[in-house]
Order: structure tokens, then sequence, then C-alpha cells
């Protein structure tokens, strides 16, 4: 079912969401899962010269490589979180860039998400969600040599889990 986007809306939301997450005081870390000390680390990504991260939020993550030689782009739809980002990372050689992408006409499976669970301004985006054999196989259909999908479960029972994603040109 095509969904429509409203750029501006989303980009509202994701800079809500940059003055809310961002802490300056933070240090580079890098995790995959949303469980502090959870699931694979940096070595899931074997040993790259570069990587660009969509979504790249806090840019801690990009922080964290780029200081580990590795050259490291992000880009993230809130141009708050990019400037945030920036002015913290810059020192690192990671790089950020706002990208205010066009609706994607056909996209399939979408998920409405609203920012901050339930309270405050209901504001709102899509995100995408197909089980890991469907993302593979998009992935590879979109030009990728190969792709792996697999989801870390949470250290809790019951808990949500975490996709994790690697695809190869």
């Amino acid at each position: 079912m095509p969904v429509p986007h409203d750029i501006a809306a989303e980009t509202e939301l994701w800079d809500a969401f940059a003055e809310s997450a961002f802490k300056a005081e933070a240090e580079p870390s890098f995790c995959w899962t949303q469980y502090a000390g959870h699931g694979p680390g940096p070595e899931l990504l074997g040993d790259p010269a570069t990587v660009l991260e969509l979504g790249c939020g806090t840019g801690r993550a990009l922080a964290h490589l780029a200081a580990r030689g590795v050259e490291a782009t992000g880009v993230d739809l809130s141009p708050v979180m990019v400037a945030k980002a920036t002015e913290r990372w810059a020192h690192t050689g990671a790089r950020f860039v706002f990208s205010q992408p066009p609706a994607i006409p056909g996209a399939y499976g979408p998920q409405g998400m609203y920012k901050g669970g339930f309270a405050g301004k209901a504001m709102y985006t899509y995100r995408y969600s197909y089980p890991p054999r469907v993302w593979e196989r998009l992935l590879v259909r979109a030009g990728f040599r190969s792709a792996d999908a697999r989801v870390v479960e949470a250290p809790e029972p019951g808990h949500i889990g975490t996709l994790i994603v690697r695809a190869r040109l």
C-alpha cells in the first residue's frame, strides 16, 4: 500500500527528536542494538575503509569508527541533528550530511511510528518493516551482491529484538 510522505512534517519530527536525544557530553559509542552492551560491536563490519550510515542520528557510532581511521559519512533527515553532530564530532573526521528525500511511490510495508511514545504533540513518521528474508531479497534486487539479515534477540525475553542487515556491493 503506497504511503504519502510529508517530508516537512517528518523533518520537524526528527528535529524535535534531535533536541531531546542529543547529549553534547556523550562519548563516541558503537552499539548495534538499543540495549547498551548487548549484541555485536564494530567487528560486525570487518575492517572497512569507508562506511555510510543512513539515519545517523547523534553520530556517536560514526565518531567511534572515524576515530579508528575509517572514512565515515552519515546522512540524516534532521538538519538540527546534522548541525549538532557536525559541531560535536567534526574533529574525529566523521562527515554528516542533511538529506531530504522525495516520497517513495509504491513503497510497501509502512508502519506508523509516533515520536516520543504517546505524550506531547502528535508527530509521526513511517518506517518500513519486513521480515529478514524479505530485506535480503529487496537488497539483492536493488543491486547489492549479497545481503544478510537477522534479528538479534533482546537480552530480556519478550522484549523487542534488533534487526541487523549487512549488504555488500
